[in-house]
């Protein structure tokens, strides 16, 4: 693929802001396309039916559908998984992601990739292309005959090859009555604040590592470059379907912890540019008090966006997308009045 088809030749810098509170905490979602083509990250921010809060980082690759779909199926997963409404968490958490990816090759979980894509029903995207043949080329008109003979034919061939070709991380906190968990598939990251010190809530899942390694070669593939078969940077995920058969996976690695202060949730875009050990988030983030949530956010995205794109430029070019939840900080709950940014803040309880 020609770098052109990745980058824009000038960055998105408006950012996306959303923020919210519950009895116990405040959060702040920001988000900023930044140099790529396309927004391929979604992010999750839901108070569940049974009382419990679901957030979630999902960085898509390979397109914005999975990601996105996933983004509002997994909450609908979890909400009626019979172990989730029986308080055993971290059983429904692993059932879920399971399930949700296995639903996503599915008729309904096909339809749900095309609807997103060409963001219209199924059925008026096979009216569309019957009705289009003679304005296009020798692949619109197959496909046209296809829609007309076989309807179904359509959404298999064009969901196939979304599912095939695309995937998505998932980094998921659920926060419970007594504890929060941390679910997580590919490189996607939360770090906490525990008893004052930055502690990392998830595992990234690279090729490279020891136990996804062997995995992936068990499976009949390899690892090249740090990738799986030289192509795919992650060895967990949604979707990538070419990759399946126990090469990339969708089975979370759970933990649970209690009495946070803070959590911060990124996607890859914005860890490349932050030191593994959490120290600079901790200087940016957690022991800044002069900044409110937002600017914390918008400040870090700006640092870490590339100023210009040439080879040399090394990271500061994906999406970036986070989440900062503070179990503290009472500021947005106690402020009636929208903040003021350069988009559009949704202020809302949750």
């Amino acid at each position: 693929m020609c770098i052109d088809d990745i980058y824009l030749t000038k960055p998105k810098t408006k950012f996306t802001i959303e923020q919210g509170f519950s009895e116990n905490f405040t959060f702040t979602c920001a988000s900023m396309q930044g140099w790529r083509k396309t927004m391929e990250d979604a992010i999750i921010k839901e108070k569940l039916s049974t009382g419990e809060y679901l957030f979630g980082i999902l960085d898509g690759h390979g397109g914005f559908e999975v990601s996105s779909v996933v983004s509002k199926y997994l909450p609908r997963f979890l909400e009626s998984n019979i172990k989730f409404r029986n308080k055993q968490y971290e059983e429904s958490l692993m059932e879920s992601f399971i399930n949700i990816d296995k639903w996503l090759i599915t008729s309904e979980g096909l339809n749900a990739l095309v609807e997103e894509r060409y963001q219209m029903p199924v059925e008026d995207l096979i009216n569309n292309i019957k009705n289009q043949k003679k304005n296009f080329n020798k692949q619109i008109f197959d496909l046209s005959e296809l829609a007309k003979q076989a309807p179904k034919k359509i959404v298999e061939l064009i969901g196939s090859s979304i599912i095939d070709e695309s995937g998505t991380t998932a980094n998921i906190i659920l926060i419970t009555k007594d504890s929060i968990y941390c679910a997580n598939i590919g490189d996607s990251r939360s770090v906490g604040i525990q008893k004052g010190k930055a502690i990392i809530m998830s595992f990234d899942h690279k090729p490279n590592h020891a136990k996804e390694r062997s995995r992936i070669c068990q499976a009949g593939g390899f690892v090249a470059d740090g990738r799986v078969c030289g192509s795919l940077s992650l060895s967990r995920a949604f979707g990538d379907y070419q990759y399946k058969d126990d090469m990339v996976i969708a089975i979370p690695e759970i933990r649970v912890f209690k009495n946070i202060q803070m959590i911060f949730m990124a996607c890859d875009g914005i860890w490349e540019g932050l030191n593994d050990q959490g120290e600079n988030l901790t200087q940016k983030i957690f022991k800044n008090n002069k900044e409110s949530s937002e600017e914390k956010l918008k400040s870090l995205m700006n640092q870490i966006l590339a100023p210009s794109m040439t080879e040399e430029t090394i990271w500061g070019l994906d999406n970036m997308s986070c989440i900062l939840i503070d179990f503290k900080n009472q500021q947005i709950k106690n402020n009636k009045q929208p903040l003021k940014i350069r988009k559009t803040i949704k202020k809302q309880k949750i």
